[in-house]
């Protein structure tokens, strides 16, 4: 059974830093996510003012982000590291970036949508994706936490990331498929609704991207 992390295995004053840069850059995807989230939320409810104001904070926090992911690629080019190491932690870095920039192309796309004149059915599955890529981008961020220090936690949070980006591709296929029945909305909209749907599930497919690198990153270091 596999019971240490990284910090424990390679040290923790070499490693310390760096995972709490990657920390600190999940911490923001997870402000991100939750702000589209709520964006949504405030949206559908036809509180346009209010979910533009929160997309400008998805913004600012998104842009936060990629500076503190070049920090992290800096970091990780000092000093003398274990080659395999730091590439996994480079592919990491990556993902985890990947999670924030779909979720900010999902809040452009927002921005141009009325989900409050959507088909009730429609707004309701939209909110229940938001809230799921939300729960699955924070069993992300656990997983990242735990990979630091206990690998056999890490991998049971790789697990649940799994079983929550199954819950949000079946309901992108349902939304998907209400798609072709709605009638009374110009092609163009429907094509934006679209593609907020998409950059929703493309979320939950990188944060499945994400827990596949750590799992690699287990391998090889308990190895």
């Amino acid at each position: 059974m596999i019971e240490i992390g990284f910090l424990k295995k390679f040290g923790s004053k070499r490693w310390s830093p760096t995972f709490s840069m990657m920390l600190e850059h999940a911490n923001l995807t997870i402000n991100v996510i939750r702000s589209l989230r709520d964006a949504i939320s405030l949206r559908a409810r036809g509180e346009k003012e209010s979910s533009l104001r929160k997309i400008r904070q998805i913004d600012a926090v998104e842009h936060e982000a990629d500076q503190l992911r070049r920090r992290i690629m800096a970091k990780l080019t000092e000093g003398v590291l274990p080659p395999i190491s730091r590439q996994d932690l480079v592919h990491l870095t990556r993902r985890l970036d990947y999670i924030t920039d779909y979720a900010h192309e999902a809040a452009r796309f927002l921005t141009y949508i009325d989900l409050a004149k959507m088909p009730d059915d429609l707004k309701e599955g939209i909110i229940k994706l938001a809230e799921e890529t939300l729960r699955c981008a924070e069993a992300t961020r656990e997983a990242v936490k735990e990979i630091g220090s206990d690998f056999s936690k890490c991998l049971e949070l790789c697990d649940e990331v799994e079983r929550i980006e199954v819950v949000c591709d079946n309901l992108f296929q349902d939304l998907i498929g209400k798609l072709p029945c709605i009638r009374n909305l110009p092609a163009g909209l429907l094509l934006l609704v679209h593609d907020l749907i998409l950059s929703l599930e493309n979320v939950s497919d990188a944060c499945e991207n994400t827990i596949d690198v750590m799992r690699a990153v287990v391998i090889r270091a308990s190895g």
